[in-house]
Formats: C-alpha cells, structure tokens, sequence
C-alpha cells in the first residue's frame, strides 16, 4: 500500500533566522537580520583580527605572504649567518694564508733575483783569473798575522794581493774574496770586503761550520744569504780546481742587498689584511727565534715567548715549519695590555730560512662577520619589503579587485539581478571565474526564462490535470460499478451453463437408451420378416405372427414416441443452448454452431420418428386386415414382407442417427464444461477489475489531492520566478 504525503507548502526561507527585506530596484531582497546587524556594527576599514575567516583573501594572503616571507628570510638569516661567518673566517684564514704566500713570493723573487746576480758576478770574478791557480802547501805566507798557503795564479801569488778584488768590487759594487785552501778548511787571502773597523777581512778560516763548507770540499758551488759585518750579502761561493782537479782554492763575491732588503721588509710590512692584520718573519738558523721582520719588534728574540696559555708560540711555529697556529698576544708596541686570541699562517722560508708568519685577531674577524650580518639582515629586510609590496599589490591587482567585482557581480545575481554584466580581464583563474560568472548569469537568465515558462505552463497543466482528475474520479466509480454488474452477470451465466452441461449429460445418456432401443427394433424387425416367410407355408402359422407382429407394432409404437419426445427435448436444449450461446458473446460462439448442428440432428430424428410412426400405424392396421383377411394371405404377406424390410432399414437409420445424437450431445457437454471453466475464469477476472477499479478509485481521489497542490506549487514557482530580472 503506497502512502502519499502531502506537501509542505511553507517557504523553506521563511523557516529560516529572522530576515530583513530590502526593495531593490524593484526586486525584494530578503537579508538575515542578524548577520546585517553584525556587519553594520563594525567598520568597514577595520578588519576583525578576531576572526581572520572574515578577512579578504587579498589581505589573507598578504599576512600569509608576510608571514611565509618572515619565517623564510628568518631562516635564512638564521642558516646562512653561521656559514657566513664560517665562509668569513674560512676566507680570512685563507686572506691570511694568502698573504703569507705573497710575502714568500716576495723573498723566493727577490732571493732568486739575487742568487742569478751573485752567481754571474761569480763568473765575472773567475773570469778575472784566466790563468787558474795552484796552491804550494810547503810555502806559507802570513796573512794579517796568519800563516797562509801559498796560492798562486799563474805568476800572481794572490796572498795579501788585493788589485784584483779591489778592481772587481770598483766595477761591480760587489765585494769579493779569494780563499786558499788551508787542510780542510779554507783561509782568507786576500778581500774586498772589510770589517766595521775598515780593516779588510782576511787571514779568518771558513769554518766547518759554514753551510758552503762542504759543498766546497765536494766541488760545489754555493749560493746563500749573509749578514756580514752588519750588511746583508748575497754570496756566492765558487771553488776553483788546479791542474790535478783538486780544489785549491774559493772565489768567493758578496752581492750588498742592505737596502733593498730593508725595502723588501717595508713592502712586506704593506701587506695589509683584516683591521690590524701584519706580516712578520722568525730568523730560524743562527739568531733562532730573532725577529727580522716586525712592525715594531724587529731585531727582538721572542724564542722564550709565551702566551697567557703557556705556549711558546714562536718556537712552536720555528719546529712546526709550516701551519696555523693560534695563541693569545697583546700588541705592547701598539699599546695593548690585554692578550686577545690571534691566528697566523706560517711558512718556511729555506733559502733564508726564516719562518714568515701573518696574523691577525679573532674577534676582528667576528666583527667583519657581524658586519656582513647586519648588512645581510637590512638586506634581507628590504628584500622582504619590497617583495612583500610587489606580492600585496599583485593581488590586490590580480585577485582582490576581481574577485570583490565578481563578488559584487554575485551579489546582484543572489539579489535576483541577472542582467549583471562583467567582464574578465584575463585568461587566468580569476579570469576564468569572472567569464564562469558571467556564464553562469547568463545561462541563469536563460534557466529563469525557461522556467517562468515552465512555470506558465505547469499551472495551466496542474488545472487540466485537476480537472481530468475529477472527471477520471467520476468514471473511475462508473467503472467499479460496471464491473461488480458484469461479475453478477457472469456468476448467473456460469449457474446457467451448469444447468445445460447437466442436461446436456441427461441426453446424452436418453441418446445411449434411444439407440439401445433401435437396435431391440431393428432384431425384432428381421425376426418378423423370418415370420412372415414362414407364412406362406402356413397361415395358422402366419395368423399366429401376425397377431405376435400387432402385439409388438405397440411396443414399436411406444418406443418411436419415446424417440420423438427425445427428438423434441433434444431440439429444444439446442434452441436453449443457443439462446445462451448468444448471450456469452465472442466466446460461445463455436458452442453456438454445435448447438445448431444438434438442432438440425434433432429435427431430422422427429421427422424419422413420424415416418416411422406412421409406418407403424399402417403395419397395424394392415396387421388388423390380415387377421381379418387371412385369406387373401399370401400376396399381402409379400407386402408385409417389404414393409417389415423398410421398416428395419429405418429402424437402422434411427439407430445411426441416435448414434450421432450422442456423439453430438457429448461434445456439447465438453463444450459445455470448457465453457464452465473459462466463464469462472471470467468471473475471477472481473472481481479482479471490480476490485482494482476500486483501488483506481482511490489512487484517483489522492491524484486529485496532489493535483491541486501541484497547481498551488506551480502558483508560488511563478511567484518567485518573478522576482528575477532577467534580459529580454
């Protein structure tokens, strides 16, 4: 059972919080009274920092961006501020290193510049002795108070004899020396070069102990720096081999470099690096531990220096060579009083062997990081500002002005205003959005027209389909009534054709009896004409059987009536089943001919039966007369004969047509049962339609309801539709 509420016609917006309704260009537009109240109690340039859901996405993004671009730049400044001031320091060690290795550039040139100089005055002073030398051992010669060797050169004897050297010191400017081998040493005979006091520096040995010694004794040629007599010397020692190849004696020259190594200390001194960052060298050979260059310590011997740590800094850099060291100092020469932590790179100066050292103070390289620190921070700061500005003017460009227009655009849509008209600026979302809007105004004017049509027609439908209600209402219960009528008439047709299948059973079985008889006659017949031939032989016979053939003419009487009342019942059954036949329509019609057939059947059997009534009256009387006229015999025997002959060929035919009655009557009452059987069939059938009819009925005084409530619907649809404008 199908339960169909009604509906609820209330506005589903008058169910909703209190409203407010506004006339807008003739439009009424319903606003929630108290979202109104809210957003009048608030300034419009002041933005609810309680509720950042409320804030425009223009201004959303902007904090966001701000926020993103802080906690970025933060981090940054946060990562890259450490590695910086590891990069700085990295890059100072690397400033300081550098530094030490230009300063060793510096001395490896001017040292190689020296020693090339040195060594082609070497040649220049050998060149001044063409003829060699040979030294004569047994002869000595003293020299400034010293026995000395004899050493000749060619018929020069070169002891005491200073024309040659002071000749090459005139030309060249470089002092020069000639030794004589003296066991295994060398001895000086004759010099330029000359002491503090001006006394000519001869008469001295070599010494073993001078790092040229045992080049020397090998052969070998020797090229070093010297600090003789207060000058600093380029020299250059060259053995010279006698005719055997043994090493007689050294010429020895001395390149004065004092001034252009006090130059090179000045040049060195000038390497600047960091804030107070300076070079400076450790003698690391015979003045171990000697500053030889210093800004303001030079000539000092820091070889005992500690530092508030306790490490003996430049030992340490003297034994170690080569490295980076730090260590507490304070500059006295600059007037510190405070050690603070330094950091040098060293090197190894060998061909001097001095250790070069540049250093500078570990809080002036924190303070060049904080520097970079601050000017990275404002950097970063500015950075963040200006793309905080080009970020906040892009969308309040890009997205907060097209979406306030498309929002106002959707206002006026929601307003009931679909004649709004916007356009987009662009093919991005946004613009995709505002061309969606307008889209989607337009397709809405278009949906509202169609349904202002829709609506038009919905109610004119809602009256025809009200109307067709009532009248289908009305024939719907004409209908119920027709088909509980028709269920009688069929339940009385079926008692009918029950009645007939009945009778029809009660002749068939007065058919099986009629032609049962027959067949009695038709023997009874032949037995007669047996009788009748006898006749002729004798007549006491003959009259004997003719008065026999009287008694069974009744009998043969009474059984053609019998037959002919069942030919007259017969006949009127038929006419009967007929008559009912034509009452069952399409479906009796076949019955109908049967019944007929029957009719017909029945018709010719009455008509026998006359026939055969008739003969029986003759063969009575013609019975009556034989007995009367026995005499006349034999001829009307003859007669008799042909009559009794006749008379079974119609008994036979009565036999054959009783038989068809049955057969006949017997389809008729399996007719008559399939036609009791279909006429219930129908009667379900039709209390079947009586009772759906009657659930029509009802289903169409609920359609009637819904009828009228989709007119009133379609009446509050056309209502609201009109509140749209819309194009025309």
């Amino acid at each position: 059972m199908v339960v169909y509420q009604p509906f609820d016609m209330k506005d589903p917006i008058d169910r909703q919080s209190p409203q407010k309704v506004e006339q807008k260009g003739g439009i009424k537009v319903k606003r929630n009274a108290s979202a109104s109240s809210r957003a009048a109690a608030l300034p419009p340039s002041r933005l609810d920092m309680d509720d950042f859901r409320n804030w425009p996405i223009a201004t959303k993004l902007g904090v966001v961006q701000l926020l993103v671009l802080g906690m970025v730049f933060s981090a940054a400044v946060i990562a890259l501020v450490p590695w910086l001031g590891d990069k700085l320091e990295q890059k100072s060690l690397a400033a300081i290193e550098q530094a030490n290795r230009q300063a060793i550039d510096m001395l490896s040139v001017s040292n190689q510049l020296l020693e090339s100089t040195a060594q082609r005055l070497g040649g220049v002073l050998a060149s001044g002795y063409p003829a060699g030398f040979a030294l004569d051992e047994r002869t000595s010669i003293d020299v400034d108070g010293r026995p000395t060797p004899l050493l000749r050169s060619g018929e020069t004897v070169l002891n005491s004899h200073f024309d040659g050297v002071d000749a090459f010191t005139a030309v060249t400017g470089a002092v020069a020396t000639v030794f004589a081998r003296d066991g295994d040493d060398f001895v000086r005979v004759s010099t330029s070069l000359r002491q503090e006091n001006g006394d000519r520096a001869v008469g001295t040995l070599l010494g073993a102990a001078h790092p040229a010694h045992v080049r020397l004794l090998k052969g070998e040629s020797y090229t070093g720096r010297a600090h003789l007599f207060g000058r600093d010397y380029m020299t250059h020692y060259q053995p010279q081999l006698d005719a055997a190849g043994q090493v007689v004696a050294v010429l020895f020259i001395g390149l004065d470099f004092t001034a252009e190594l006090h130059t090179l200390k000045e040049r060195l001194l000038g390497i600047a690096f960091g804030r107070s960052g300076y070079l400076f060298a450790v003698d690391a050979g015979r003045d171990r531990g000697t500053l030889v260059v210093h800004p303001g310590e030079e000539g000092s011997n820091l070889l005992g220096a500690v530092d508030a740590n306790g490490i003996a800094f430049i030992q340490e850099m003297i034994e170690r060579r080569t490295g980076i060291l730090d260590y507490q100092f304070a500059n006295t020469a600059r007037g510190e009083t405070r050690p603070r932590d330094k950091v040098v790179a060293f090197a190894h100066f060998a061909p001097w062997d001095w250790v070069v050292a540049a250093g500078t103070y570990r809080d002036e390289l924190a303070e060049e990081a904080a520097a970079l620190r601050d000017r990275l921070i404002l950097a970063a700061l500015g950075l963040a500002a200006l793309l905080f500005g080009l970020m906040s003017y892009s969308v309040r460009r890009w997205v907060g002005r097209p979406l306030s227009a498309t929002v106002a655009a959707m206002q006026r849509i929601a307003e009931g205003d679909l004649t709004v008209a916007i356009e987009p600026r662009g093919d991005d979302e946004i613009g995709r959005l505002v061309g969606a809007t307008r889209t989607m105004a337009a397709r809405m004017g278009e949906a509202i027209a169609d349904i202002k049509t829709a609506a038009h027609r919905l109610v004119d439908c809602a009256e025809h389909l009200s109307t067709t209600s009532v009248q289908l209402s009305a024939r719907s219960s004409q209908q119920s009534g027709s088909a509980a009528a028709m269920a009688a008439i069929i339940e009385q047709m079926n008692a009918s054709i029950s009645q007939i299948a009945d009778n029809a059973r009660t002749a068939q079985n007065i058919s099986a009896s009629s032609a049962q008889v027959s067949s009695t006659g038709g023997e009874i017949i032949g037995q007669a004409a047996a009788n009748m031939t006898r006749i002729a032989d004798t007549v006491r016979e003959a009259s004997q059987a003719v008065a026999q053939l009287g008694e069974q003419s009744q009998a043969i009487s009474a059984i053609v009536y019998a037959i002919k009342e069942i030919a007259d019942q017969t006949n009127l059954l038929a006419l009967n089943a007929a008559i009912e036949a034509a009452r069952a329509g399409e479906s009796g019609r076949g019955f109908s001919v049967v019944a007929d057939e029957v009719r017909k059947l029945a018709e010719r059997t009455s008509l026998s039966t006359q026939e055969i009534e008739d003969m029986i009256g003759r063969i009575q009387s013609g019975t009556t007369d034989a007995v009367n006229n026995m005499e006349t015999g034999v001829h009307q025997v003859e007669e008799g004969m042909l009559c009794a002959t006749q008379a079974g060929s119609s008994i036979a035919d009565i036999r054959h047509g009783a038989g068809q009655v049955t057969r006949a009557v017997a389809d008729i009452s399996t007719a008559l049962a399939e036609q009791s059987a279909a006429s219930a069939d129908i009667a379900r059938n039709v209390e079947q339609i009586a009772q759906m009819a009657d659930e029509n009925y009802q289903l169409v005084q609920h359609s009637a309801g819904y009828a009228e409530q989709l007119k009133q619907l379609a009446d509050s649809l056309e209502t609201r539709v009109a509140r749209f404008t819309i194009n025309a």
